[in-house]
């Protein structure tokens, strides 16, 4: 098993075609004295046929490629998957992520990732579940 704690979370779209989401150790614009820092990102293009693969990179160079993904849960601050690479790997992402972002991270990773892949944990505080009435 893999882990990462990234307090960094991105997420991008092209069109109906490119989905992008990132995580890292720095943000967006900010510079860093380290050329080299830890991230994760997934690809997913819908462009053309690409026989269900995602495109990995990180800073794990194990982890960098095409692979397909057999199993994603996200909860409000964790994402765990699976990939299928020799041998299967288990990434644990721990990330913070504000209610507009992580509302945006959700609906690209149900974009990307099937619904037989994909399980999300909602989020327990918004929810009817936690006692709380409306929002």
């Amino acid at each position: 098993m893999t882990e990462f704690f990234f307090p960094h979370v991105s997420v991008a779209s092209s069109g109906d075609e490119y989905f992008e989401v990132s995580f890292a150790e720095i943000g967006e614009g900010e510079e860093s004295e380290e050329c080299d820092h830890a991230y994760f990102l997934i690809q997913r293009q819908f462009e053309d046929y690409d026989g269900g693969l995602f495109y990995i990179e990180s800073h794990e160079t194990k982890l960098c490629g095409h692979f397909k993904i057999i199993g994603a849960e996200l909860a409000r601050d964790t994402f765990r998957l699976r990939v299928a690479c020799k041998p299967t790997e288990t990434v644990v992402i721990r990330f913070q992520a504000g209610n507009a972002r992580y509302n945006r991270l959700k609906r690209i990773l149900r974009i990307i990732m099937p619904a037989r892949i994909l399980s999300i944990e909602e989020d327990r505080r918004s929810g009817p579940k936690a006692g709380n009435s409306g929002s």
